[in-house]
């Protein structure tokens, strides 16, 4: 916002001093219209330029006053209007309004003061006076004003902002494309949409096309793939990118351009050090026939030149000028690489169009140490002058292959020695594992026997458990056999005494009963026996049958869930009942004229584990 104040301030300023019709500081220079043109000076003349004055003089709000004033009275250059909207842009007896500033701006402007035009322009350039940035409309003020400066600076503005809106719009597009898996479609010049994402250098769309599986050796109709328009455009980040994506740098177009001579125009060590490592031809020329060889040796990026080496790069191919990689590297006296170069097998004789060797260049720079690196080389100094006769270049070419023949039967013995060293370890080893695997197997034999011998003594000492309990249990058996069959022997003595003792009672009872009452009773008994439910009532000791089985019924009834009570059994002189129920759910009832006779007999009718539940004598 400084920034756009200052540049405001240089527009007002020269409104401003065309206002008063020269500089600022009151040396006499400032001239009028009417003082230009001879005539007096007009009251509005005078007026302003009391203004000018009180300007001046920071007296503002009285140059504000003054300059109105002059309006009043007929001033229609526009410098009083300029002049107010000035004070209202800095602020100045007023406070900053730019709205109001502009008002004033284009009051001026409309009485044809043209440097005031430039402030317009700038207030809509920057957005300012509550206007809205409008690029068009700042252009338009600019022409006006005749400032070539400001007209630049907006119409590129303008170009920006266009294409910026393209590439929005071709993203839109893109991505559209890529959410619907259609990646290929092309424009009328035949660009697919990655060839236009690497034309704007977008990155963020071109990663979203390869995550697409975009092919990034597409071509147009000029063969082109978009790593051409990379390379072409420089977009070293974008060029990455596609490498390492799988892009073909050997491809060419329909010119027989490819990216790598591209690549290689450029120069650039590090895009060159990409190329090489997708593949790419480490041989190739560039327009001056140069190879990536030639150009790390005149940089002395040793770095590159061994990746080149290790790629096969030929460290003795020559450009257009019989140049080798070794006569940059000793031209530029990039000693490193000239190190790394001869031990790669460089020919230091080998020479170009002007018969120079990358020797003699050394030996003509005056470096000793330069020089220095071709004699630990093997080169000799001596063999300069035979040059011109290839002498030179033959004791070179035999030298160097009496060294590739002795280096190759170095080899060739050590890997003799290395093979038979790697024999014999060999079959230590299988020796050794034959041995390993046999003393295992042992080992397992051992521990199976070991094994099986324990499960042996187990099942032997569980056997004699089992014996032992067997005997044992028939022992307690036996035992228990013979206590319950004298149990069984007991009770039934047991139980012919009770029987017997019960008759006896039984009698003695009746005969006791008939004697002293010659009332005859009546006893029934109902009963419910179903599948749903159990149910007993008795009435015992009624003088009236019919009583009897009305009273044994409705007992009956309350206490059945379910079922029909029926009479079952009715007596005549039976004093006593009992009722005796089992777990099991057994039952049995006895009637006698005892009711210890009766229960007892209940129970011995209902069986083992059964109590008395009900029983009841009647009130003779």
């Amino acid at each position: 916002m400084k920034q756009i104040s200052k540049l405001l301030l240089v527009a007002v300023g020269v409104a401003f001093l065309v206002g008063c019709g020269g500089g600022s500081s009151g040396d006499g220079n400032s001239l009028s219209k009417a003082e230009k043109t001879g005539t007096s000076l007009s009251e509005a003349d005078k007026t302003y330029r009391k203004g000018v004055a009180a300007d001046r003089a920071g007296k503002y709000a009285e140059a504000i006053r003054l300059y109105k004033e002059a309006i009043k009275q007929g001033d229609n250059s526009g410098y009083p209007e300029s002049s107010i909207g000035g004070l209202y842009h800095r602020g100045q007896g007023v406070p900053r309004d730019r709205v109001e500033a502009l008002r004033w701006f284009r009051i001026g402007a409309r009485k044809g003061y043209t440097p005031i035009m430039n402030s317009i322009g700038e207030y809509y350039e920057h957005g300012l006076g509550g206007v809205s940035v409008n690029y068009a409309e700042a252009a338009k003020w600019y022409r006006r004003a005749g400032w070539s400066g400001g007209l630049a600076r907006v119409e590129a503005r303008i170009a920006v902002a266009e294409r910026q809106k393209q590439e929005a719009e071709e993203r839109r597009i893109a991505e559209a494309l890529i959410a619907r898996g259609d990646v290929v479609q092309r424009d009328a010049d035949t660009n697919t949409v990655l060839h236009r994402a690497v034309k704007h250098g977008d990155i963020e769309l071109i990663e979203k096309l390869i995550a697409a599986n975009a092919d990034v050796n597409i071509v147009n109709k000029h063969g082109d793939t978009p790593l051409h328009l990379a390379t072409r455009a420089q977009a070293n980040a974008v060029v990455k990118m596609l490498l390492r994506a799988g892009a073909d740098p050997n491809k060419a177009n329909t010119q027989g351009e490819n990216a790598m001579a591209v690549i290689m125009d450029s120069g650039d060590a590090d895009l060159i050090g990409e190329v090489v490592l997708v593949g790419g031809d480490v041989n190739q020329r560039n327009s001056e026939t140069n190879t990536a060889m030639h150009l790390a040796a005149e940089d002395n990026e040793v770095e590159l030149i061994q990746r080149l080496i290790a790629a096969n790069a030929d460290v003795n191919i020559v450009n257009k000028r019989a140049d080798t990689p070794l006569h940059f590297a000793a031209r530029a006296n990039s000693r490193e690489a000239v190190k790394a170069l001869l031990r790669a097998g460089a020919n230091p004789y080998k020479p170009n169009l002007k018969n120079e060797s990358a020797m003699s260049i050394a030996v003509e720079s005056g470096d000793e140490d330069l020089v220095g690196e071709f004699v630990l080389a093997g080169a000799e100094v001596n063999l300069l002058a035979d040059l011109s006769t290839d002498k030179a270049q033959r004791d070179w070419d035999a030298e160097q292959e009496r060294k590739r023949q002795e280096e190759a039967q170095r080899l060739a013995e050590e890997a003799k020695k290395r093979a038979k060293e790697q024999a014999a370890e060999a079959k230590r080893l299988a020796e050794k594992q034959r041995k390993a695997e046999a003393e295992a197997r042992s080992q397992q034999r051992w521990a199976d026997l070991t094994n099986h011998a324990a499960r042996l003594a187990q099942n032997y000492a569980q056997l004699k458990t089992n014996i032992n309990n067997t005997n044992r249990a028939n022992a307690a058996l036996a035992a228990a056999q013979q206590a319950a069959t004298a149990a069984a022997r007991q009770a039934s003595a047991a139980e012919r005494q009770a029987a017997v003792a019960e008759q006896q009672a039984a009698t003695a009872t009746a005969a006791t009963q008939v004697a002293a009452t010659p009332k005859k009773s009546y006893s029934s008994f109902a009963e419910v026996r179903t599948s749903e439910s159990r149910g007993y009532g008795w009435a015992i000791g009624v003088n009236s049958r019919l009583q009897a089985d009305n009273g044994a019924l409705n007992q009956c009834r309350l206490t059945s869930t379910g079922g029909v009570c029926s009479i079952v059994h009715r007596w005549e002189g039976a004093g006593c009942l009992a009722v005796a129920r089992g777990n099991n759910g057994n039952g049995a009832w006895a009637a006698t004229n005892s009711q210890s006779t009766a229960e007892q007999l209940a129970v011995n009718k209902c069986g083992s584990g059964c109590t008395v539940s009900e029983s009841q004598c009647a009130s003779w």
